[in-house]
């Protein structure tokens, strides 16, 4: 692997160049590399895209990976990598690629919303698991903390709903919500408990 390119302000690009790619240039990828990595929906086609319609190498379509950093080093090298996706013996692993990226993307915005969480910051946490579930309508757990962010900050109508499909889910996450004013997640209001458990 080498570095190529600069990313606006997260850091540099990792990758190997393929054969018959032109490697002369930068990549100019997007800056905001939590939400837009390179080659996903931001319009731009990605170097790999570049290889597979030039004919890829002789192994033909086998893997493909991402790795994104940050552009600051935390000490923590697990926590710079804000995208590290590999995919390996896949019939399309360019289109596999970028389904794992629009979950990672989504679980990016849900940890930021812990550490929002933890902050007892809650209309971040809403904005950050909204954002979260807003990418992947179809998880339950993104959908059961959008809606516990909701709930807590007064929002207990719009949660309703959220709560319902996490529940429909797996009933797992009804149980949860008993738990969660003891760890300050939830307000110690028993009738808004409640009124949550009983939701259909």
């Amino acid at each position: 692997m080498r570095r190529v390119g600069e990313l606006d302000s997260d850091g540099p690009e990792e990758r190997q160049t393929p054969p018959g790619v032109d490697d002369s240039a930068p990549t100019g990828w997007s800056a905001e590399a939590r939400d837009s990595p390179p080659g996903t929906d931001d319009g731009r086609r990605p170097r790999a895209e570049d290889a597979e319609a030039e004919g890829g190498d002789i192994r033909g379509r086998q893997s493909a990976a991402l790795v994104v950093v940050g552009g600051e080093r935390t000490g923590r090298p697990w926590a710079d990598r804000v995208f590290d996706l590999r995919v390996e013996d896949h019939p399309e692993p360019l289109q596999e690629l970028r389904r794992l990226v629009g979950i990672q993307r989504a679980y990016n915005h849900m940890t930021a919303g812990d550490d929002c969480l933890a902050l007892r910051d809650w209309p971040c946490a809403e904005r950050e698991y909204g954002e979260a579930r807003r990418l992947q309508p179809a998880n339950a757990e993104m959908t059961f903390w959008y809606a516990v962010a909701l709930a807590t900050g007064g929002q207990i109508e719009k949660a309703r709903p959220l709560f319902a499909q996490a529940f429909a889910a797996d009933s797992r996450w009804r149980e949860l919500v008993s738990r969660l004013p003891a760890v300050e997640q939830l307000p110690t209001d028993p009738e808004l408990l409640q009124s949550i458990i009983s939701i259909p």
